[in-house]
C-alpha cells in the first residue's frame, strides 16, 4: 500500500520514517453482483498489479475515520506486488 497504512481495520497516516510502500495485512477478496450496504465511512481504493500503476485491476472498499478527500489527496493505492 502506498500513501497510508492499516491500523487494525482502518487506514491511518504513515509515519515519517515508513518506507514508501508498506505491507498490508492479509485480505480476503470476493466478488458480488450486489453492492454491499455499509453504514461506516469507507473509501474505494484502486488496486494495481504493481507500483508502476500501469495496470489497474479493481477497487477495494476499506473503512476510514477521516473524510475521504484526505486519502484521495494522499494518492492511496494498493499493489499486488512490490517492485
Amino acid at each position: 500500500m502506498q500513501g497510508a497504512e492499516m491500523s487494525g481495520t482502518q487506514l491511518k497516516e504513515t509515519s515519517r520514517d515508513a518506507p514508501e510502500i508498506v505491507p498490508m495485512p492479509p485480505l480476503v477478496i470476493g466478488y458480488s453482483k450486489v453492492a454491499l450496504s455499509c453504514k461506516m465511512n469507507s473509501l474505494q481504493l484502486p488496486v494495481y498489479r504493481d507500483a508502476t500503476r500501469r495496470q489497474f485491476l479493481f477497487e477495494i472498499q476499506l473503512p476510514i475515520k477521516e473524510d475521504a478527500n484526505t486519502w484521495i489527496l494522499s494518492g492511496v493505492a494498493v499493489f499486488l506486488t512490490q517492485m
